[in-house]
């Protein structure tokens, strides 16, 4: 039976929404902008959703949009938001670097630390020294391949002395691990996927304060124009089942309390990992997204992609990297850009492979991966 340990690229479907899947599918069907009983119905689903949304993230419910993932929502704001300069991460998801370049716009890529967190001090000169321009500030909440947490906080505080300044988070790694209170955190912009966190694929949300929409004029800056849905962001027939299902997968996770059982499933692993003579982790000891392992093993000579298929022979499942730049070709698998950002020399970002973990993990799976990790560092030692 095969281990599945690849959760940051994406989750299982929470067993838990089997039932409501079957009862949306046989009871919420209709087209939501139909304006018969059945129609109503589907909207009133969609819109109990927002409304869950707009509560769990503490702004308001004309302020989500329903997306088909945070791929799209990254798209639309960085390729829309009109502004004269805009800085970002080397480490970031690559939709979001590849929207950036597309933007047009200048960009200014931060240096980052070994845990691939952007510099603070190299930020703030930067937005000083173009404090008349409107700049557009795009940084991940929680790293997708090593896991570090950047202070997005710190970020949004340099609004008060920056009037032009826009923020915005790719927050895919951290919805439903850390608390995200918008209006406490004074974001402008976030994105997030549902199948991240054991909810369906093909559904996402971007938040958009008001400031923002008033800018950006959904209307005529729409991705998808047609029958106006979404407030003339979107248009198209609204997922009603995948929309429902990403809501109840938050709902689900805060009543079984997933967040503390990937929590104590980490330090598991961090303790093994710690006491193990061959692996090295790559992630940082402190502000950390729980259930990400970047780790390499010292005494073994296969590369990260080697390493992955024979950890798949033995019926587990990891990854080399981020599953969206590993489509990119070899370069990008042998060595993840992720790890040359932060740094990390060559030779050691080609034998790196990310462990994530979720809730549905357990500790016995874990023991079983480090023996055969153990084996494999023995049979293909270096010389």
């Amino acid at each position: 039976m095969t281990t599945y340990f690849d959760n940051a690229a994406t989750t299982i479907l929470d067993p838990a929404l089997q039932d409501e899947f079957w009862r949306l599918n046989q009871e919420v069907f209709a087209n939501p902008n139909s304006i018969h009983s059945e129609g109503k119905k589907a909207k009133k689903t969609i819109e109990n959703a927002r409304d869950f949304f707009a509560q769990y993230l503490n702004c308001q419910s004309n302020e989500i949009f329903f997306t088909s993932g945070a791929s799209e929502s990254n798209n639309f704001f960085l390729k829309s938001y009109p502004c004269d300069l805009v800085i970002t991460s080397p480490a970031e998801h690559s939709c979001v670097l590849e929207s950036a370049k597309a933007s047009k716009n200048p960009i200014h890529w931060l240096s980052l630390d070994k845990h691939a967190r952007y510099n603070f001090a190299e930020l703030e000169k930067v937005i000083s020294e173009n404090k008349d321009k409107k700049i557009l500030v795009s940084i991940m909440f929680a790293n997708n391949e090593i896991g570090s947490i950047n202070d997005i906080q710190k970020i949004c505080e340099l609004k008060k002395k920056y009037a032009n300044l826009i923020v915005h988070s790719d927050c895919v790694q951290a919805l439903s691990k850390i608390k995200l209170d918008l209006q406490k955190l004074d974001i402008d912009s976030i994105s997030a996927s549902a199948h991240k966190i054991h909810g369906p694929k093909g559904v996402g949300l971007l938040y958009l304060n008001k400031k923002s929409q008033g800018i950006l004029s959904l209307k005529n800056l729409a991705l998808i124009h047609g029958g106006g849905q979404e407030q003339g962001f979107r248009s198209g027939t609204q997922n009603v089942m995948g929309i429902a299902l990403f809501a109840k997968a938050i709902q689900i996770a805060q009543e079984k309390n997933y967040s503390q059982k990937v929590y104590e499933l980490d330090k598991y692993f961090s303790d093994k990992a710690l006491a193990s003579e061959d692996i090295v982790l790559n992630n940082p000891s402190f502000d950390k997204i729980p259930g990400i392992f970047n780790l390499y093993l010292k005494n073994c000579k296969l590369k990260k992609e080697e390493l992955v298929l024979q950890l798949d022979l033995n019926n587990f499942c990891v990854s080399s990297g981020s599953a969206c730049s590993s489509l990119k070709g070899d370069a990008q698998i042998i060595s993840s850009y992720v790890l040359r950002a932060a740094g990390i020399e060559n030779t050691i970002a080609e034998k790196s492979i990310r462990i994530s973990l979720s809730s549905f993990n357990n500790t016995q799976e874990i023991d079983n991966l480090f023996k055969i990790m153990q084996k494999l560092s023995a049979n293909f030692a270096t010389l």
